[in-house]
């Protein structure tokens, strides 16, 4: 029910439950239970859950893990150590430098961010640049860009448009509110 190399192999495997590669991988592995890959995996990953520890393309899963990705991640759940395209899914987890696309519920990431991401809370541990759009932006450091939210959280922020903006060392802020007698306002303090 599975594939078992020591080594690195090649190829298009289809296993009901696993296929399992001890070193660098190239082509496509679908299975019905895990793919795992010990080495640098060039080309596609389907199944339940992915593994590999480097990754040159996609993985499509429940749950995707690697250590490196240069490529895109599909799933409910995806974790990589860094990054180079895109994550898509539920919960997107990034803990080194991320250049990328996070499209999700809840992205986070522990490392340096460069890119774009789209959630409900988006949360970044480093210093971030590009654009958030979200319920609930967070960054611990300087975000360079546009914060688009009804929460606004950084230690400096370029552009932060949202109902709520705290900027902890901010000198610039940008507001737009509507009054009783439905008048549009535009402030910036």
């Amino acid at each position: 029910a599975g594939n078992y190399i020591k080594k690195g192999g090649s190829g298009f495997w289809l296993a009901s439950g696993f296929n399992y590669t001890g070193g660098d991988f190239v082509g496509c592995q679908l299975s019905g239970g895990i793919n795992f890959n010990n080495g640098k995996m060039k080309g596609l990953q389907i199944s339940p859950v992915n593994f590999s520890r480097d990754v040159v393309g996609s993985q499509i899963a429940a749950v995707n893990i690697s250590k490196h990705i240069d490529g895109y991640q599909v799933s409910a759940v995806n974790i990589a150590t860094s990054m180079n395209g895109s994550q898509m899914g539920a919960v997107n987890n990034t803990t080194g430098k991320t250049n990328a696309w996070n499209i999700g519920v809840v992205n986070i990431t522990t490392g340096d961010f460069n890119g774009f991401q789209i959630g409900t809370v988006n949360l970044n541990l480093k210093d971030s640049r590009g654009m958030q759009i979200g319920v609930v932006n967070l960054n611990e450091g300087k975000f360079k860009g546009i914060q688009i939210g009804v929460i606004n959280y950084a230690d400096e922020s370029t552009l932060p448009i949202g109902l709520i903006n705290i900027i902890k060392n901010g000198r610039l802020d940008f507001h737009i509110w509507r009054d009783s007698n439905a008048f549009y306002n535009l402030g910036i303090k």
